[in-house]
């Protein structure tokens, strides 16, 4: 009878790039539910539209 190989033990650990990737995707995500329309319609250039979205993702944890 063959013996069973032990199951793989992945070490539970991130390292920092995908820490702060993982950080920064949540940060920006959670700007694009600031009204984006409302925005878009008094922003002058589309850059701005990305650039408050962008301090708007920033400035909510």
């Amino acid at each position: 009878m063959a013996e069973a190989s032990p199951a793989p033990h992945l070490r539970r650990q991130l390292g920092l790039v995908a820490v702060l990737a993982v950080v920064t995707g949540d940060i920006l995500g959670s700007g694009i539910f600031y009204t984006p329309q409302e925005l878009a319609a008094i922003a002058q250039h589309p850059w701005q539209v990305y650039f408050f979205w962008g301090l708007c993702g920033v400035i909510t944890p």
